[in-house]
């Protein structure tokens, strides 16, 4: 049974240490009395508490001194409340730190909007030089991980909650992006997705021939840019899907790429969840649900 990208990325940083001594596991009040990394490498494991700032600050220390900290918090306590920790050290002395940001989008559900993370890849991706990744299912969320430690880059890389997802494709090695449903000349449109729970609904609708499936992983402006080529032999209109804010979203980077393509954003509208709920039922009340995608599907099937 697959994991979550929560624990994937848990269980493959203690891999990883077990083999690289450079890795130092710092998080932010989430270790609980069970982490397994403190469990069997204790001195080098920081849990640091409520602490996101300063916990930034001793990664950038640990990183300029030739070691590799991984810092685990919640997305919106890094990307928001420690913004400016993140600008200065990993874009502006591009210090080798990997943050392993949970809790993305709305997967905090329950815990409510100060736990729901819809803004955090506006502010991370107006960042130079730091590398976004947002994974789906256990392979590729530990392939991303292995890949971004062996890279001299800072990276975010964005995780959920407690949902877990089947791995489609039999990937070996990580790739920046992924044909889940290649073009055809059938394709009438294309949907373009990043994250979770776009992906999930994406690999859904894209069971129809006439829908293609692009998932992009690495979804910096750099990294978009790289990818020109590709996009620029997307000749349909573009529907890019991602569970955030639509200001800073996928589909306004792509925009900024200037393709031929006709590009719309689906994402959640701007609406503030006041109640609790599951994960799905704030998406829902979001507006970001597979039936609200579906009919966004379908304008472009019927022509």
């Amino acid at each position: 049974m697959p994991i979550s990208s929560r624990a994937a990325f848990r269980d493959e940083l203690l891999a990883l240490a077990k083999n690289d001594k450079r890795l130092i596991d710092i998080e932010a009040d989430l270790g609980g009395q069970t982490n397994q990394f403190k469990a069997e490498i204790p001195d080098r494991y920081f849990n640091m508490g409520i602490a996101e700032s300063a916990s930034l600050d001793i990664c950038t220390g640990l990183a300029k001194n030739g070691l590799k900290p991984v810092f685990s918090t919640f997305a919106p306590f890094v990307a928001l409340r420690a913004a400016e920790h993140v600008k200065l050290s990993l874009a502006y002395m591009h210090a080798n730190i990997i943050i392993g940001s949970c809790y993305g989008g709305a997967s905090g559900g329950w815990f409510g909007t100060t736990h729901q993370s819809l803004e955090d890849l506006a502010i991370i991706r107006a960042l130079p030089g730091i590398k976004v990744a947002c994974p789906y299912g256990e392979k590729e969320t530990r392939l991303t991980l292995d890949h971004a430690v062996a890279s001299n880059d800072p990276w975010y890389i964005r995780l959920g909650r407690n949902n877990s997802y089947s791995d489609i494709l039999n990937v070996s090695e990580f790739t920046p992006y992924q044909w889940y449903q290649p073009l055809s000349t059938e394709t009438k449109v294309c949907v373009v997705s990043s994250g979770e729970v776009a992906t999930d609904f994406c690999t859904q609708v894209a069971q129809e021939k006439k829908v293609a499936h692009l998932h992009i992983l690495e979804s910096d402006i750099t990294s978009l840019n790289k990818m020109r080529l590709v996009l620029e032999k997307i000749k349909v209109p573009i529907i890019a899907v991602e569970e955030h804010r639509q200001f800073g979203s996928l589909g306004t980077v792509l925009k900024t790429l200037n393709l031929k393509s006709e590009i719309i954003s689906f994402n959640v509208n701007d609406k503030w969840p006041i109640y609790g709920g599951s994960h799905y039922e704030v998406l829902d009340y979001l507006d970001f649900s597979i039936s609200d995608l579906k009919k966004q599907v379908s304008k472009f099937l019927k022509g």
